[in-house]
């Protein structure tokens, strides 16, 4: 029997994204024993055909090449730019730990590297020629991936799910969410989802030794961080609400309490490295979407139904929404229509299952 190990994070949207739903929903037939492992925790149990993770593991490259010479083939899932940029809030953590270096070996001695977009694999072929891309995809009309029927609203419900690095983004609203706080007519008419909010905590050691031992003398409080940032700017419109994170296999529920998504989004080089994630989230519910017209999401030009900013116009779409509820569910369609054919999640399992397929025989 073959064998294939993914790594996987606990509460990690790139693992639960690039590899626990995706083969939850994959069939690799009775040839195939698939085992889902903990990164970090199960990497002494390495012992497989296929070896999948994404960007890196603990176990340095040096013993992936030792792995490689027993015969295992080694995939490496790359969704992003690993040269982070000075703005990201994990900036600091991840040069300090060399993380991106770490990346580039180890896809230098990948069998393959999976992208999740055309951009992707141009920066990874610098590295290595040997690249499939598979995009991210939902399993458009099954379980819950589906639009969920719900009572007319009173207000038009506009929604923004992300994680916490996306504050540049979200503060591209702040000046039109002050704007419609302040219009008692689209205060009445409209209301302004956050939705994943975590409140961030910080230890406080009671000692530079203790600190540095890493030992249990400490205490937690909490801080001021980006989720609250992020809230702040939410609050400007004077009619909204802060949604709680909760488990990834629930999130999309989310959006079945909005009518429209808002995709902010700068345009800076990193950005262009992302996925089109956010749209293919609110198409699970059919919902229109509002999106600055920027990389990644430009590769959507012939998506109909997508309400393009261009020249910060946000607030023409939103009272364009406001006043058109119909409208907006027809804009809904549009975009689920296209997004359910060209990024169907049992269509592009079969790309995985034949590149595994293919480096066992």
């Amino acid at each position: 029997m073959k064998k294939l190990q993914v790594f996987v994070s606990p509460n990690s949207g790139i693992s639960y994204h690039r590899f626990v739903n995706p083969l939850s929903y994959l069939n690799m037939g009775e040839e195939w024993n698939v085992e889902l492992m903990w990164f970090g925790e199960d990497e002494h149990k390495i012992d497989c055909d296929v070896l999948w993770f994404s960007k890196y593991l603990i176990t340095e490259p040096k013993w992936l090449r030792k792995l490689q010479d027993k015969g295992t083939k080694i995939i490496v899932d790359i969704d992003d730019n690993p040269n982070l940029p000075m703005s990201h809030p994990f900036y600091k953590k991840w040069k300090d730990s060399k993380r991106d270096e770490v990346t580039i070996e180890n896809i230098k001695l990948a069998d393959v590297v999976t992208c999740s977009t055309v951009k992707v694999q141009e920066f990874v072929r610098q590295y290595n020629k040997n690249t499939v891309v598979i995009p991210n995809a939902f399993p458009y009309g099954h379980d819950t991936y589906q639009p969920t029927e719900y009572d007319q609203r009173d207000k038009m419900t506009f929604i923004y799910s992300g994680g916490s690095s996306h504050y540049n983004d979200v503060k591209l609203l702040e000046g039109k969410f002050k704007r419609i706080g302040s219009d008692s007519y689209m205060v009445n008419n409209s209301e302004y989802l956050l939705a994943g909010y975590e409140a961030q905590q910080r230890r406080r050691y009671y000692t530079m030794q203790d600190e540095l031992a890493g030992n249990n003398n400490f205490t937690v409080s909490q801080v001021h961080g980006e989720w609250d940032k992020m809230a702040a700017v939410f609050a400007n419109t004077n009619s909204y609400r802060i949604l709680p994170s909760i488990n990834l296999d629930e999130y999309l529920e989310y959006y079945s309490m909005a009518d429209v998504a808002l995709i902010p989004l700068g345009d800076k080089s990193w950005n262009r490295y992302k996925s089109i994630l956010k749209v293919l989230e609110a198409s699970c519910k059919k919902l229109p979407v509002i999106c600055s017209k920027v990389a990644p999401y430009t590769e959507l030009e012939h998506c109909e139904g997508i309400m393009w900013v261009e020249n910060n116009n946000w607030l023409d779409h939103i009272k364009w929404c406001i006043k058109n509820p119909q409208g907006v569910k027809d804009k809904g369609e549009q975009v689920a229509e296209y997004i359910w054919k060209n990024y169907q999640l049992t269509v592009w399992n079969e790309t995985r299952k034949q590149l595994l397929n293919s480096l066992v025989c």
